[in-house]
């Protein structure tokens, strides 16, 4: 999750803005982090459950800002 988590805040970082169009595939996305599809998928799935973002196709908006970062930095 962290790995992941690391990932959408550098995107936010590089688009300067909470909306992102994703620039990859959920495959290339699991490729990068070294993680399976399904298990990017999942965690897209939980971050989306627990109101930390929205996924519709590759459009993604992040909701949660601090809850993401916390992710991030703690696991």
């Amino acid at each position: 999750m962290d790995k992941t988590a690391n990932l959408l805040l550098s995107l936010k970082k590089v688009f300067g803005e909470h909306r992102i169009t994703l620039p990859f595939t959920r495959e290339e996305m699991a490729h990068t982090l070294s993680y399976s599809k399904e298990s990017i998928i999942n965690t897209l799935s939980d971050f989306q459950r627990d109101g930390i973002i929205t996924v519709s196709g590759k459009h993604l908006e992040i909701l949660d800002l601090t809850a993401l970062e916390s992710i991030a930095e703690n696991g």
